[in-house]
């Protein structure tokens, strides 16, 4: 009996539904990471953000410079300047980066889409 019990626990590990499984819980918490990642970097560009004339938010296109485009007409002016990446020191930022959140450029392309479905949903319900 000691052999079935070992052949059990043998087909147990070599489960194709369990490995199917396990994948799926990885691509989930790598889809979760992501998301928050994204709405990070959303909340990022929304602190740094400016009114455009059209009444859109104009978000920073890069990490450092004064140039910012619009979601809704996807004009491009110069604005204040802005940084959003790391230019200080660690004391620096450890002190800065308690209250203040820093844009992680991968995500940007996604955040800037989601700020477009949030301004068209936004426009059409008013």
């Amino acid at each position: 009996m000691g052999g079935g019990a070992l052949g059990l626990a043998v087909a147990k590990i070599n489960d194709p539904n369990r490995k199917l499984q396990a994948k799926n819980k990885k691509r989930l918490a790598e889809e979760r990471e992501d998301n928050r990642c994204i709405h990070k970097a959303t909340r990022v560009l929304q602190d740094h953000g400016v009114t455009c004339r059209c009444g859109g938010l104009a978000i920073p296109t890069e990490q450092r410079g004064k140039i910012r485009r619009c979601v809704r007409c996807n004009k491009q002016f110069a604005s204040g300047g802005y940084n959003l990446g790391d230019t200080r020191t660690a004391y620096e930022l450890r002190n800065y980066y308690r209250n203040n959140e820093k844009l992680d450029m991968m995500y940007y392309d996604d955040a800037v889409e989601f700020l477009k479905e949030e301004d068209k949903i936004h426009r059409s319900s008013v």
